[in-house]
């Protein structure tokens, strides 16, 4: 549409991302150090920028520690799978430290893994790990995890902005 606007003539195509269903399905077994009674939010993406981050873990966060306080916090945890494409480690940390989440005792548990992204299988296991992927996205090109977790028959949680309308739906439909 943005092409068209433009003033593109020639036909427009779209050829749309896919993924090794051999790989991510939903027949993946889940980690056993990450899989527990507790329900289980995941983020999985880069974080870079803080605040001004375009994946919006922030707003994950921030919105986690909220609404799970006291004896809600004890049932739920909060898995954010960052990788070290676009920051270190040590920047990664010092940003999510930033984001003030409150004392540990008063909301749900937080787990920060920070790592260049796994193997492909290994990647699949974390999302069967989850009981949902939260994508609280501000600009995303495509959405790779998130078309990878619905193949793994995970729901996800994402805003209605970005390139990841392709294929999830606001009805509840999806490609």
């Amino acid at each position: 549409e943005a092409a068209r606007a433009g003033g593109a003539t020639k036909p427009i195509h779209c050829v749309p991302h896919g993924v090794d269903l051999a790989v991510f399905n939903d027949k993946v077994q889940p980690l056993n150090d990450l899989k527990d009674d507790r329900f289980t939010f995941l983020f999985c993406g880069g974080y870079k920028d803080g605040r001004r981050d375009r994946k919006g873990l922030d707003i994950a966060l921030e919105a986690f520690a909220e609404e799970f306080k006291g004896e809600e916090g004890k049932k739920v945890r909060f898995i954010a799978k960052v990788n070290t494409a676009y920051a270190s480690p040590e920047q990664i940390q010092a940003q999510v430290q930033d984001i003030d989440l409150g004392p540990k005792e008063d909301r749900g548990e937080v787990t920060l893994i920070v790592s260049n992204s796994p193997d492909q299988a290994g990647l699949a296991r974390v999302y069967k790990s989850a009981d949902v992927l939260v994508a609280p996205s501000k600009a995303e090109g495509f959405g790779m995890h998130i078309l990878e977790a619905m193949a793994c028959g995970l729901p996800i949680i994402t805003t209605n902005y970005g390139g990841q309308l392709d294929f999830v739906q606001d009805d509840g439909t999806n490609y």
